[in-house]
């Protein structure tokens, strides 16, 4: 497998990670991440995600950083449709 192919192959399992997480939340009655939360309270939550990983409270599953994944996301989305 190519360079890119493992890339692609990496992104396109994240995505999917990254989907799964959004469709749970949406069920659990999650909203807003379009205009809800500030960019502010995104980047508050990213860094408080990030330390919880980097300081080794976060669990070992990979719920954190695609939670980190998607918080970035909705910054990208608002930044690029604003």
């Amino acid at each position: 497998m190519t360079e890119i192919e493992k890339l692609n192959q990496a992104v396109d399992e994240f995505a999917a990670a990254m989907k799964a997480r959004l469709a749970e939340k949406e069920k659990e009655g999650y909203t807003g991440w379009d205009g809800e939360h500030s960019e502010s309270d995104l980047c508050d939550q990213i860094m408080t995600d990030a330390d919880d990983i980097l300081s080794g409270t976060a669990d070992e599953d990979t719920t954190v950083a695609v939670d980190i994944a998607n918080r970035a996301m909705m910054i990208f989305w608002r930044r690029k449709h604003s």
